[in-house]
Parts: C-alpha cells; structure tokens; sequence
C-alpha cells in the first residue's frame, strides 16, 4: 500500500463492494485503516469524494490491465468518461442519458450509423416449403 490516503480509499472501496455504498459508514472506514476521524478529513472532505478515488484507482492502472481488451491503452473508465459534453465536443461516445426521453437527450443519435455502400452480396441462400397437397395433384 502506498500513501495514507490510498490506504483509506483502498480500504474504503473494498467495504462499498463487500457490503455497498449505502451500508458502510465514514466510522466503518474509520475503524477499518485504525484512524481517527480528523485524519479521515485531513484527506477526504465526505464519502462520496472517497467513492469517486476508489473507483479511479480501481479503473486505472495496475488493476485494468485485465480490463483493456482493445489494445489502445484506455481504461474502462476512460472510455466511460469520453462522452459528449458541452466541454468535450469531439468525444468518442454520444452523450449519456438513462433512456431516450431524458432531458433534451431526446434526439436518437446517429453516431452508430454507418455508410454501407460500399457493402454486396456475395451470397444468398433462400429456404423454400411446397405445399405437400399441391406437389401430389402435380405428381411430384
């Protein structure tokens, strides 16, 4: 373990996922690293902030390196924050909403449409069924 401070968000984020967010209390951070409650705000402010550091840390390196199956270096949290903003206009991803009709995300996105002319159809196969009382009067 590195600092006191990644100690703390380590131990904090290992709690959030064993019994999650809601359930674990600033005391339980606490009373797991063996502090006092002036040294837990001497490097966090509240447990949210300690949420956000324990999710960076656990996305980042050396964790995600299990986690980057694109070959381009990215985490999943990078890819998950390159999304449409009004500060980030040439981002890789639309911008995120929880469904289509939320708030002014109510346009469909066209990021995943793509030119197919240039596609052919090299083969086709085609399935067919005769009607057995049709083929007999025809004598097949």
């Amino acid at each position: 373990m590195g600092t006191t401070r990644e100690r703390i968000a380590e131990t904090a984020f290992l709690l959030f996922l064993k019994r999650g967010y809601k359930a674990v209390t600033l005391m339980d951070v606490v009373n797991a690293v063996g502090m006092t409650k002036g040294t837990f705000y001497y490097h966090f402010t509240n447990k949210k902030e300690l949420l956000k550091e324990g999710v960076e840390a656990y996305y980042s390196e050396p964790y995600s390196f299990g986690l980057n199956t694109s070959g381009d270096g990215s985490t999943p949290l990078a890819v998950q924050a390159d999304y449409w903003t009004p500060e980030n206009t040439d981002a890789r991803y639309p911008r995120m909403a929880p469904n289509s009709s939320y708030g002014s995300n109510h346009h469909t996105s066209d990021y995943w449409h793509f030119d197919a002319s240039y596609c052919r159809v090299k083969y086709i196969q085609l399935g067919y069924l005769f009607d057995q009382m049709g083929l007999k009067k025809i004598g097949i």
